[in-house]
């Protein structure tokens, strides 16, 4: 493989991602597409030892959008699933987009490896076949709150989300598990402390104005999982996600995520949980769905103590006491 480098003149050539080499270091070009190379090191972890999915999905959008702007068009869909080889800290991957007839594939593969550690399809959204989804998670987080517990727990993807200068003030991502007036249950996700809405001018950016896809994936995988976790009482990881990105997020949007469980499969020591959620801006007053996104998470009794491990002792009671 050649030596990756940034081409002149790539207009991601001033972003944090590709200032810092946080996700990859440059890219080389294919006939019909991108292909690059990175090593997981600690910064990248989402549980000891494992990459942040939000990473390689980040990674695989930042691709695609490096070689023909695609994602600029709302709206528009990215469909990720996670399997193959395991990498883990001290990996090198190899990474790579393709695109032809309109459609972007793209994967992740352990150098060496025969199997992708994650692939993905990136695609035009035909948002008439969610909209009914849509419509109710609209609804749900426009309902009164009729009970609400919070917990908090470290933050370990700011960089693939936070712009750099913005870190310190978001170590922390807060969670409510709120009960709408119907007894309908949700789980809502912030970074940082105070204001219950996320300011999207401290988010990574995909161009001077709009929010990096890449960041909202992220925020999504953590909302949706831990609603699903939560509901087993399990911790786990990322099978596949499924989002549509109806329009742009701009940096002077202010913002929410909000996820809940859908669906459990499995025996008790393994489960499939099947969640839904989206990310809502709030613009006058009004409440508007701007990614929707649906996934699966495998749980692991194992995973369980590293979940505990990072919930603030002080809302352990309040989270058991949901639970019943």
């Amino acid at each position: 493989m050649r030596e990756p480098m940034i081409e002149e003149g790539a207009h991601h050539s001033n972003c944090d991602f590709c200032d810092e080499q946080y996700l990859f270091s440059g890219y080389c070009r294919l006939p019909h597409g991108l292909s690059s190379s990175a090593v997981v090191e600690r910064k990248h972890e989402g549980w000891p030892g494992i990459p942040h999915g939000g990473v390689g999905m980040s990674s695989l959008v930042e691709l695609a959008d490096l070689y023909n702007g695609q994602i600029k068009e709302y709206p528009w869909r990215a469909e990720f699933r996670f399997g193959g080889e395991k990498i883990g800290t001290g990996d090198e991957v190899a990474l790579q987009v393709c695109v032809r007839d309109s459609v972007c594939s793209g994967e992740i593969t352990k150098k060496g490896g025969r199997h992708p550690y994650l692939k993905c399809t990136i695609t035009n959204s035909d948002t008439d076949t969610i909209r009914g989804n849509i419509d109710y998670l609209v609804d749900l987080v426009t309902r009164p709150v009729a009970m609400k517990g919070s917990f908090r727990i470290p933050v370990f993807s700011e960089r693939v989300i936070f712009r750099n200068g913005f870190r310190d003030g978001n170590t922390h991502r807060i969670f409510d598990i709120r009960e709408d007036d119907r007894g309908a249950t949700y789980m809502a996700c912030r970074y940082g402390s105070g204001n219950d809405l996320m300011n999207c001018a401290c988010m990574n950016r995909i161009s001077d104005d709009r929010v990096h896809p890449g960041s909202l994936i992220s925020i999504l995988d953590e909302t949706m999982g831990w609603s699903g976790f939560l509901t087993v009482w399990q911790g786990g990881v990322t099978v596949n996600l499924d989002l549509h990105f109806l329009r742009a997020l701009t940096r002077n949007d202010m913002i929410f995520s909000a996820g809940l469980c859908t669906n459990i499969r499995g025996a008790h020591r393994r489960k499939i949980v099947t969640c839904e959620g989206g990310i809502f801006a709030v613009r006058d007053d009004t409440i508007v769905p701007t990614v929707y996104a649906r996934g699966r998470w495998l749980t692991d009794p194992t995973y369980k103590e590293k979940m505990l491990c990072y919930i603030m002792p002080e809302t352990l009671g309040q989270i058991t006491a949901l639970q019943k």
